[in-house]
């Protein structure tokens, strides 16, 4: 997957510029710009992942542009699931689920993370298209689809307050330069919302040494795909018919 990565951004963009972003965002979404046109022959968008996923490539992103950094191992940030001990020297960054909604069908980002009532969302997996067997054409399989609005937080953790401020700066950055990456990827969506107040954290077993930790929000829209096969389901009803007989 890192080889991908570098057909499409050369080793001297470090940070993707825009022109490069509007581009392969065009041509990952299928939008009809003639600049983006030339590109579809060569580059085609993944199919859709869910937030298991999303965690997934956002590490890989990590591993990849600190391999083309040379950054050396004492300086690695790793993204992770677990909080980081107290006593922990190096930085990491964490990431947890806080929200997830079936997906809204239209609105703005602040009325689809709302919880109100007069957000229309996708309540069941809706069919989104039938393929024939290649094999057997006789036999077709159903694709089914849903999609969901996840908050999703990213904690950055540090020694001094000053390191947790530069890492969560940095943070924002590379997330920014690689929203035309998420997409491409299967990535309905990936935008920031927001930082959260300044937090840290002192343990007393570890003779007052403390982590200093910044938040912040992501809105993520991902899709979850799943396959019925047509014969299971006739299979299903003709033997709920001879039942029902």
């Amino acid at each position: 997957m890192a080889n991908e990565i570098r057909d499409f951004v050369p080793e001297s963009l470090t940070w993707p510029d825009n022109v490069v972003v509007n581009i392969l965002e065009s041509a990952a979404v299928g939008d009809d710009n003639p600049i983006a046109a030339q590109y579809r022959s060569s580059i085609k968008r993944y199919p859709a992942i869910d937030t298991r996923g999303f965690f997934s490539l956002v590490s890989q992103a990590l591993i990849d542009f600190q391999d083309r950094s040379n950054t050396v191992p004492a300086e690695r940030i790793s993204l992770v699931e677990e909080a980081p001990p107290t006593d922990a020297q190096a930085e990491r960054i964490t990431f947890k689920l806080l929200e997830r909604q079936p997906g809204a069908h239209s609105g703005r980002i602040p009325d689809v993370l709302s919880s109100g009532g007069d957000v229309v969302r996708e309540w069941r997996p809706r069919i989104r298209y039938i393929k024939k067997d290649p094999v057997s054409p006789l036999q077709s399989t159903i694709v089914m689809g849903q999609h969901f609005d996840n908050v999703i937080e990213f904690t950055c953790w540090a020694q001094t307050n000053k390191e947790a401020d530069s890492r969560a700066l940095w943070f924002e950055e590379f997330m920014d330069a690689r929203h035309w990456y998420f997409k491409y990827m299967g990535v309905d969506e990936c935008i920031f919302v927001k930082r959260l107040a300044d937090k840290y954290w002192e343990d007393s077993r570890t003779a007052g040494n403390s982590l200093k930790s910044r938040s912040m929000h992501y809105y993520v829209r991902t899709d979850r795909t799943f396959e019925i096969s047509a014969s299971v389901l006739r299979d299903l009803l003709v033997n709920i018919s001879v039942g029902a007989g």
